[in-house]
């Protein structure tokens, strides 16, 4: 009798590559064994409906955005950490995994926000948003995106020699 070899469930889905994280998606719902997943896209969704015709009433579109984040702030982050843990996740390591990029997306908003209210045309608040947004942003990430892109230069070279 041979020794079993255990291959991890790589999640195959048409016209897409394999999931870089295929635990997380079989212990969420992603390889149907568990129905966490589901269950929180359904809270989600059940949250977000009436939060958005109130937000709508109250504020308008921008109700409609501020629902957005509540919704995803105070029921789904929650949630999902929750569901996360429960599997057995990290918490702590995910939330390294996230603080770069988090903190990018604060200082863009803070670079939105800043744009929004000088006294330029439209057009040109937007464009001048845009790309200071994602220059601060690519600054903030640096440290996530410069080694990748020197791995594949290095390759390059090795493959050229």
């Amino acid at each position: 009798m041979g020794t079993r070899v255990h291959r991890p469930h790589v999640s195959r889905r048409p016209g897409r590559h394999a999931s870089r994280h295929p635990d997380l998606d079989r212990r969420l719902g992603g390889g149907g064994t568990r129905p966490d997943g589901t269950g929180l896209q359904a809270l989600w969704f059940a949250a977000l409906i009436p939060s958005l015709v109130i937000g709508a009433h109250v504020h308008g579109i921008a109700g409609v955005g501020l629902g957005h984040v509540v919704v995803a702030g105070g029921v789904v982050l929650p949630a999902f950490a929750w569901a996360l843990r429960r599997n057995g996740f990290s918490l702590h390591l995910i939330g390294r995994a996230v603080a770069w990029p988090v903190t990018g997306g604060l200082c863009v908003a803070v670079v939105a926000t800043i744009a929004a209210h000088l006294p330029l045309p439209d057009l040109v608040r937007l464009a001048l948003s845009g790309t200071l947004g994602l220059a601060v942003y690519l600054t903030v990430i640096r440290s996530l995106w410069v080694p990748v892109l020197e791995a594949r230069r290095l390759k390059r070279k090795a493959l050229a020699l």
